[in-house]
């Protein structure tokens, strides 16, 4: 059978990084493979095929080679490329906000949407998963000054977590008013 070398196993952050599979035997050349046989190979029979285990982290993917000889001899080898993307998002809250009455805050952002509309902001070298977005707030009571904590949290496409906080501040400095008859 002819011997049939693959391109190097390869490790790559971004499943974008990915260069594509060489599809013919001089692409598979190019990327670095090689073969060849005592009595001459059989460029048209060569193939390529790649399966992938999903979206899962580390993500795997393998690709098959194969190629035959003008005898009809078959040697194949795998490529085994590893996507984990290990590190994690950025994220910026909307700046900290000070308030004198607790009905002129503006509402927690519920969405992702909302969060960058509210001023805040998210990165990820590989990708955000958006349906991962988080926002909760605790607030320390009735008591001047009023310490309202916003956090939220994102995750990029391999599960790495950010968060972050915003502090919103309210307090009454205002003294009432009275009208005595």
């Amino acid at each position: 059978p002819p011997t049939i070398t693959c391109p190097a196993d390869e490790p790559f952050e971004c499943i974008g990084d990915i260069p594509a599979m060489p599809l013919t035997y001089a692409d598979f050349i190019a990327a670095g493979g090689s073969a060849s046989d005592n009595c001459g190979l059989d460029e048209t029979t060569f193939t390529a095929s790649e399966s992938d285990n999903g979206n899962n982290c580390p993500r795997i993917i393998t690709r098959t080679f194969e190629i035959a000889d003008s005898c009809g001899n078959v040697s194949q080898c795998q490529q085994v490329i590893t996507v984990d993307d290990t590190t994690p998002p950025t994220i910026t809250c909307p700046a900290d906000e000070n308030y004198e009455c607790i009905g002129d805050i503006p509402a927690l952002p519920a969405t992702y949407a909302d969060f960058i509309a509210a001023g805040g902001s998210a990165s990820d070298n590989c990708g955000l998963d958006e349906t991962t977005f988080t926002a909760s707030e605790t607030d320390n009571g009735a008591n001047c000054p009023r310490i309202i904590t916003r956090t939220f949290e994102i995750a990029d496409s391999c599960g790495n977590i950010i968060s972050c906080q915003q502090m919103i501040t309210v307090d009454d400095i205002t003294p009432p008013t009275i009208n005595c008859p």
